[in-house]
């Protein structure tokens, strides 16, 4: 895949990571607790951490992620 089109595909993750989480209220994707959207999510995004400033609610979300090892993102439901 070229990088303009993963960069995109790549803003676009953020982007609709950013907009759930800042209209839910939630710290995760899944609600109130992680679950198989955070893991797909994180799936996407792992290569590169968000702009705080652009991201800021994928930011905090990715910092808490980010703590939880590949194993056990992979065993949220």
């Amino acid at each position: 895949m070229p990088k303009d089109v993963s960069d995109r595909n790549f803003s676009k993750k953020l982007d609709d990571i950013e907009e759930t989480l800042a209209s839910s209220g939630q710290q995760w994707l899944s609600g109130s607790q992680p679950g198989s959207a955070d893991a797909e999510a994180i799936n996407e995004v792992r290569a590169s951490r968000p702009d705080p400033r652009a991201y800021p609610n994928a930011f905090s979300w990715y910092a808490m992620v980010s703590k939880f090892s590949p194993e056990k993102q992979a065993s949220w439901k």
